[in-house]
């Protein structure tokens, strides 16, 4: 949905992404350490802080924070761009 950047660290950021009703907050302390990967061609140009518009349908790998904290889930590690249709399979 958004891209909260870290004022205190010019390089850091939070991903803010809703799944379902809920919302999850996955930071990393450089964006140079996400990986970013585009498989709908709705997604264009940079990722920047701010609101996403339009918002787009994403698949992220994450590492849970280890212990439960109020503002962060966990360490972003990979954001893909999907198409709004994708469904992942079990």
């Amino acid at each position: 949905m958004r891209v909260d950047c870290d004022s205190k660290n010019s390089k850091g950021a939070v991903f803010v992404v809703k799944v379902g009703e809920r919302f999850l907050k996955l930071n990393t302390d450089d964006l140079r350490h996400v990986e970013f990967r585009s498989f709908s061609d709705d997604a264009h140009g940079h990722v920047t802080c701010g609101q996403r518009q339009p918002e787009n349908s994403v698949v992220v790998a994450y590492v849970a924070a280890a212990e439960p904290r109020p503002k962060v889930d966990g360490l972003i590690k990979s954001v893909e761009f999907v198409p709004a249709d994708f469904k992942l399979k079990p």
